[in-house]
């Protein structure tokens, strides 16, 4: 129900409230003049007179809850505006006591299969798609917020704080292995040699130009011809050697290879040397603008990707939602393990949050405007209030009955 509906509803029943006291008030004032004459409207001038005291007193009653009766400076009236604070105080002490307690919220909350419902609905595309359009769309604004510099400063802080905990002699060594006897069948240095050869032959302006400079006194026909024969030599050299694993080529490479890890066996000062140059490089990348291009690079192409459509982190993160949720739903152990673990974090973490949960709620119902709270809880509550106003002028009614009647019988 819209507030603008209970707020009709609660004048409808004050209208019907007033409309009983006058009812009451007219009664009494009939029977009054009328009571000589007839003496049986004695009865219904103590049912309307005491009908009429006790719809007034609880008028006043629910009034003095809000505000003042007519404006007047009574005691202990406005009670909720006046005593907002301490009403909230004790919302955020009874929430906190009695409904945040540890066995009860377990209690209910071990009745929901979370994980099976998490399957569920994750294993839905329209939901993983949602979740993750959710999730990919906070992105952008949050790059936005965030300083480059600063992100600059702290990767330069990160890697520097990596160099001393870095033993470059180990790295270099398992790299050296990974070539020689994990990569027995050439396949990465291979890669290596296809890249170089498309390198070259993608260069082939470059190094002509280059080669111009250093020749000076030949003609540029020569200086093509020479360039091309040499470019397209290499370039077979090099896919030559990719596609025939027994190229003698693969022999120089063991051979250097061999070489390398041997010094850095025997050789102290080679290692020494190796993790010095090794510093010295990413240091030097550290200082320079390579972290700041990158970091640019990265956010403009998160942030364009995002803005296309399809977008592929979008289509990876709904993918690996469904996923999940396909892997909860056919694994009966696995949800009973994820239900079980978040039962017992929520458990072990509910005695330290919530004194805070009763604290952020006393905080929120404190920061509320006193009239604007008034007029809420009597929009919500009002209606039900103007029952006891209702009730209080029947019931009262009848009391003076019963009163009357005494006086009556009493000697």
């Amino acid at each position: 129900m819209t507030d603008d509906y209970k707020r009709s509803q609660l004048r409808r029943m004050q209208r019907l409230a007033i409309a009983v006291v006058l009812v009451m008030l007219a009664l009494f004032l009939i029977s009054t003049a009328w009571q000589q004459s007839a003496p049986w409207l004695r009865w219904l001038r103590a049912f309307s007179e005491a009908g009429v005291a006790g719809a007034m007193a609880d008028w006043y009653a629910v009034v003095a809850l809000f505000r003042r009766p007519f404006g007047l400076p009574i005691p202990h009236t406005a009670i909720i505006p006046k005593n907002k604070d301490r009403i909230a105080e004790s919302v955020g002490a009874f929430i906190e006591t009695h409904f945040l307690t540890a066995e009860n919220v377990v209690e209910k909350l071990g009745r929901f299969d979370l994980a099976a419902t998490m399957s569920a609905w994750l294993s839905e595309p329209a939901n993983s798609g949602d979740l993750a359009d959710a999730l990919c769309d906070l992105i952008p604004p949050t790059l936005a917020t965030v300083e480059d510099e600063e992100v600059k400063a702290f990767l330069v802080r990160m890697i520097a704080s990596q160099f001393d905990s870095l033993d470059f002699v180990v790295i270099a060594n398992r790299l050296m292995t990974t070539i020689t006897e994990q990569d027995r069948s050439r396949v990465l240095l291979a890669r290596i040699l296809l890249w170089l050869q498309d390198w070259v032959s993608e260069n082939r302006g470059a190094i002509k130009a280059k080669f111009g400079q250093v020749s000076r006194y030949t003609p540029g026909f020569l200086d093509t011809y020479i360039v091309n024969r040499f470019v397209d030599g290499i370039s077979a050299l090099l896919r030559e050697a990719a596609e025939n694993p027994n190229h003698e080529i693969w022999l120089e490479v063991d051979r250097a290879v061999a070489e390398m890890r041997e010094k850095l066996t025997e050789s102290p000062d080679f290692r020494t040397q190796i993790g010095a140059i090794a510093r010295e490089t990413l240091g030097a990348l550290g200082r320079s603008d390579f972290v700041a291009t990158l970091w640019a690079d990265l956010k403009r192409d998160i942030i364009a990707d995002l803005s296309s459509e399809p977008s592929q982190i979008r289509t990876k993160v709904a993918a690996g939602f469904m996923r999940l949720g396909a892997t909860l739903t056919g694994d009966p152990h696995v949800r009973h393990k994820m239900n079980a673990w978040w039962l017992a974090a929520i458990k072990n973490a509910l005695p330290r949050v919530r004194p805070a949960i009763g604290r952020w709620i006393a905080d929120i119902v404190k920061s509320w405007d006193a009239e604007e709270i008034t007029r809420k809880l009597e929009t919500e509550i009002g209606t039900d209030l103007q029952y006891i106003r209702l009730n209080g002028a029947l019931v009262g009614g009848f009391i003076g009955l019963v009163l009357y009647a005494v006086s009556l019988w009493s000697p």
